[in-house]
């Protein structure tokens, strides 16, 4: 048989071979049985933060620091927190960060009327120093020469739009009825967990991350000191490995001269609904 009518002759067999499914189109169930499956999957709920020196990523046991001659304004931390974080329990779960100032075991214990949060001047403990905060999926460096390039470089004057303040979790005292914010309303506000996510939707180790910081303007570089290491637009940023880096600042602008401190900076694996 020549190869050109064995083609033929295959090709004919194979037109006539049914499709796969077209014999079992139609079933009768003759019996059946019901099998219950079922299994326990073990919950998790971790978080862990270390702080590290941004020049080298060794710990730093004494925690962020925000030494500064006189006359300083903005000063970022030379250390950043390195946070992992795994969780899989039920609900909308977000890492948060905040002080407690107003906590019995806060030392300093802030003692003025209004929202508290920062560090608290040691000698004069109804002021403070406001941190503020932004995340990333990876170690910074940066092209302002901050810290010798190592880590983010807060703008200076902040961008309070995309570099984000602390908040405290006490936002003010209920009793002293005092407008500190300005918004008409005084006394006490309520917490805000969402406004102190920096990371939220936690599945186990993936989360999106917080939009600081989120650039409102793309498409100009318009960092006063071009201290960022690159603009970002957007809140699409996310992390897969359960791990970021969170750097800080504070700002000494207009404030005296004395040491402030806070022993209640928080960081909570919570779930918000």
């Amino acid at each position: 048989m020549s190869n050109k009518l064995l083609r033929v002759v295959l090709a004919a067999m194979i037109a006539f071979l049914p499709l796969q499914g077209q014999l079992y189109a139609a079933t009768t169930t003759l019996s059946s049985a019901t099998i219950i499956s079922q299994g326990t999957l073990g919950a998790v709920s971790t978080l862990d933060v270390t702080v590290r020196n941004s020049a080298d990523d060794s710990a730093n046991l004494t925690g962020l620091g925000f030494n500064a001659g006189a006359g300083s304004t903005v000063v970022t931390s030379p250390q950043y927190l390195d946070v992992s974080f795994n969780d899989n329990t039920a609900g909308f779960q977000a890492v948060t960060i905040a002080t407690n100032n107003r906590d019995v075991a806060a030392s300093p214990k802030y003692t003025g009327p209004a929202q508290g949060s920062g560090m608290v001047g040691v000698t004069d403990t109804t002021v403070t120093s406001p941190l503020l905060w932004v995340v990333f999926d990876s170690t910074q460096i940066n092209g302002a020469g901050v810290n010798g390039g190592k880590g983010y470089a807060f703008n200076n004057p902040l961008k309070t739009d995309r570099e984000y303040f602390v908040q405290d979790k006490r936002q003010g005292e209920a009793d002293t009825g005092t407008d500190w914010d300005g918004d008409g309303i005084g006394g006490a506000k309520p917490y805000n967990a969402g406004f102190a996510s920096i990371v939220f939707g936690v599945s186990n180790k993936d989360a999106s991350l917080a939009k600081a910081p989120e650039d409102k303007n793309p498409t100009v570089d318009d960092d006063s000191n071009a201290a960022t290491p690159k603009e970002i637009d957007g809140p699409n940023r996310t992390t897969t490995d359960g791990n970021i880096k969170v750097y800080t600042a504070t700002d000494y602008t207009g404030l005296s001269a004395q040491d402030y401190k806070t022993n209640k900076l928080l960081l909570e694996l919570v779930t918000i609904s």
